[in-house]
């Protein structure tokens, strides 16, 4: 197999344009079993306005199997999946091919950590940052016997490892498995109440799709930094990052072909000439905080006072 890929930097975007050629065999796989095309109504399905990313794809179950078997795996995989009372066949019967993962609702929380006192001494108490972030997974299913099948023999493998896992929600229907840290998000997306999502589009009509929010991320992570330092750091990022796409088109004429975007705030200016302005900044910034932290270090008077200009 070979791969080429191009990067071109246009105004307010790095794009980068993918080829993977395969060899005979595989190419023949994948046109036996083309998976299908991500809908709008999957993603839709998000129950959250706050998405900060989401990884969507179709696969075909049955060129999964053949996949294995050209591999010469099989025969380990099946053998593995009888000592657990499965089998491959079973997989395929089970899964239709729709898979999606979304992150939403990112928040930094304060929380006030008490620790006990040694020696009789009172109890201390400090402050720290929590991430709080709603994280959500669903797969189509074709087959919901197989499918209950799959995951009473999952849970079983687990055994008491299980008790050492986050808690997690989830429900199985004749269409949808979905599981998640937020038993209202499972339930909503199982029963197709979620949110339109403005990226929905630069996601369908593909096999695979990726979608980052970086301003969201950046966002919800601003308010919970106090360095004075870190926050000319975010401030500068905020102004030059905005979000990623990554999608995988159909294959044709042997080959798989793939397409990233980075996106900028500042439309108007060369993604090159906008790298190279935010990478000088980032790089003053650094050589003004070695600096500060040089200067305390000798004289620590000068902690209180001390302000960091990042380069021009």
């Amino acid at each position: 197999n070979v791969s080429a890929n191009t990067i071109s930097f246009d105004n307010g975007k790095i794009t980068i344009k993918g080829k993977q050629y395969l060899n005979d065999q595989l190419a023949a796989l994948y046109k036996k079993f083309p998976p299908k095309k991500i809908s709008a109504e999957v993603i839709n399905r998000i129950p959250s306005q706050n998405v900060g990313g989401v990884l969507a794809m179709n696969y075909s179950p049955e060129g999964l199997k053949e996949l294995i078997k050209l591999t010469g795996m099989d025969g380990m995989a099946n053998g593995f999946m009888e000592k657990a009372g499965y089998s491959i066949d079973e997989f395929v019967k089970a899964n239709k091919g729709d898979l999606i993962v979304a992150v939403s609702d990112l928040q930094i929380n304060q929380q006030e950590v008490s620790m006990p006192g040694m020696d009789g001494e009172k109890p201390s108490k400090y402050t720290q940052t929590k991430p709080d972030v709603k994280v959500l997974f669903a797969t189509s299913v074709n087959d919901k016997a197989a499918f209950d099948k799959l995951i009473t023999t999952l849970s079983g493998e687990l055994g008491e490892e299980k008790n050492m896992l986050p808690d997690i929600n989830y429900q199985v229907d004749k269409n949808w498995f979905v599981a998640g840290n937020s038993a209202d998000y499972v339930s909503k997306f199982l029963s197709g109440n979620g949110t339109k999502q403005p990226f929905t589009a630069k996601l369908t009509d593909q096999s695979f799709g990726m979608y980052v929010d970086i301003q969201k991320i950046m966002t919800s992570t601003q308010n919970s930094i106090k360095d004075n330092e870190a926050k000319q750091a975010m401030d500068l990022s905020l102004k030059m990052w905005q979000d990623i796409i990554v999608t995988g088109v159909d294959f044709n004429d042997g080959a798989f072909t793939s397409y990233a975007e980075i996106n900028m705030v500042d439309k108007g200016t060369n993604s090159l000439k906008l790298l190279n302005q935010y990478l000088d900044k980032m790089a003053g910034l650094y050589k003004s905080q070695k600096g500060n932290r040089m200067s305390i270090e000798e004289n620590p008077s000068n902690a209180d006072s001390t302000t960091v200009t990042p380069a021009k």
